[in-house]
């Protein structure tokens, strides 16, 4: 495989290149046009998720039905998250003061969403399954780049044990 550093400073197309693991140049090519399919099928995803939030989030904005059925949503959900977020609290004070702390500091913040305006609770309730979605694409990415890059060392490793046979 290539090593971290080429993958880090070149990326996965130029790493597939520039990788000495990877055999002649051909094989080389095929590695960086898969790992920029890869690349480009990720991107067309994000692409298509977030656009999915933009125009729930635009919806919301000219519907006020929708909005508001959203922040129904987003408040029934917060009420019943509340009580059990403030229950975790009193529970993590008698473990440490730095989680304790931290909990408080994050629960000012989540109070603030609970009593923001309409809009603020349809764009905090987008964002958190636009944001699961794009993790997901990205880790499917990472995954599926290393699955190319040890496909086409694989390759390279046997036409050079082909080549020592011959």
């Amino acid at each position: 495989m290539t090593s971290f550093e080429t993958q880090a400073l070149c990326g996965n197309v130029i790493g597939s290149m520039v990788g000495k693991d990877k055999g002649d140049v051909s094989n080389r090519t095929r590695c960086a046009g898969a790992q920029l399919k890869n690349n480009a099928q990720t991107l067309a995803a994000d692409t298509v998720v977030i656009g999915a939030g933009a125009g729930t989030i635009a919806a919301a904005k000219k519907m006020p039905k929708f909005q508001s059925a959203m922040v129904k949503i987003f408040d029934k959900i917060g009420k019943h998250i509340y009580p059990l977020r403030k229950r975790a609290v009193e529970l993590t004070g008698k473990y440490g003061t730095k989680f304790k702390t931290f909990e408080l500091t994050r629960g000012v913040r989540a109070d603030k969403l609970l009593k923001a305006p309409g809009m603020a609770k349809v764009a905090a309730i987008v964002a958190l399954p636009v944001t699961l979605a794009l993790g997901y694409l990205e880790n499917r990415r990472i995954y599926k780049s290393g699955q190319i890059d040890q496909k086409y060392t694989d390759r390279a490793k046997l036409e050079k044990h082909d080549k020592e046979i011959i």
